[in-house]
């Protein structure tokens, strides 16, 4: 953090804010910024997690996108959510897309087929919402690919799509379901992408 730049709050997912020095070690935030030019309050739409402690300022860890959510048919499906439960069953870097009647989970490193369709179901099911649509037939259950260099590829997907360059932070969740369909297009047409 600019300590003597900006003014920064910490908002936790029950709607707490903090202040720095109050922040918990391992704990995540949405940050609330306030500048010396008078905006204040503002949404970044960046969640951190402290990772440790400098002295005694935490260190903070870019996790993702706040308010990413997607949703087909009312299974609300957050970044966070994703995030979290993909992560351990994946181990590498993944993204899951919407998809007409379901989800794609691409993993990279060409990782996709050594994942269990099932697994990434069961473990997408623990959001209820999400669950009871797959229970009624609203969605089908996952799919799961892999594919090389799957961040670097987004990249240059989400490039040519939007025609725009600059950073890119690669997500693990796509809401937007006309971007997520151009990028499942073009992960089937690279030749070392394959679906499970």
């Amino acid at each position: 953090p600019l300590l003597n730049d900006v003014f920064l709050e910490f908002e936790d997912r029950s709607g707490d804010r903090r202040l720095l020095h109050q922040l918990d070690g391992g704990g995540e935030y949405e940050i609330l910024v306030s500048t010396l030019s008078g905006l204040l309050r503002y949404r970044l739409g960046d969640r951190v997690r402290v990772s440790g402690r400098f002295q005694k300022t935490p260190l903070l860890e870019f996790i993702g996108r706040a308010g990413v959510v997607s949703d087909l048919v009312g299974e609300k499906l957050t970044a966070e959510f994703v995030e979290a439960e993909l992560a351990p069953l994946t181990g590498a870097y993944f993204c899951l897309l919407p998809r007409d009647q379901g989800y794609e989970l691409w993993v990279d490193g060409g990782g996709g087929p050594g994942i269990d369709s099932e697994a990434a179901d069961r473990v997408l099911r623990q959001n209820v919402h999400y669950d009871r649509a797959i229970r009624l037939g609203q969605l089908t259950p996952v799919q799961v690919g892999g594919c090389e260099n799957l961040a670097e590829r987004l990249r240059r997907c989400a490039e040519s799509i939007r025609g725009s360059r600059g950073a890119f932070k690669p997500p693990s969740l796509v809401a937007d379901r006309s971007l997520a369909a151009a990028i499942s297009r073009e992960l089937r047409r690279m030749p070392t992408a394959h679906k499970a």
